[in-house]
């Protein structure tokens, strides 16, 4: 589930990234993404993510 978020997350709002890794020889936006998680701050504004995005045990 983890990893849907993340791609889910990439496909939505990094298409910038995506297009920027494209132009070097072994670009990967995952790594291009986790480089500008790690200089976010903890608590940064208190941001919350509930991974819902295909239900919450489906189809009960």
């Amino acid at each position: 589930m983890a990893g849907a978020c993340v791609a889910w997350y990439r496909d939505q709002f990094c298409q910038g990234e995506i297009e920027a890794v494209k132009k070097l020889p072994h670009g990967d936006p995952h790594r291009l993404l986790e480089e500008a998680v790690a200089k976010v701050a903890a608590r940064s504004d208190d941001v919350v993510f509930l991974p819902y995005l295909m239900g919450e045990r489906s189809p009960v």
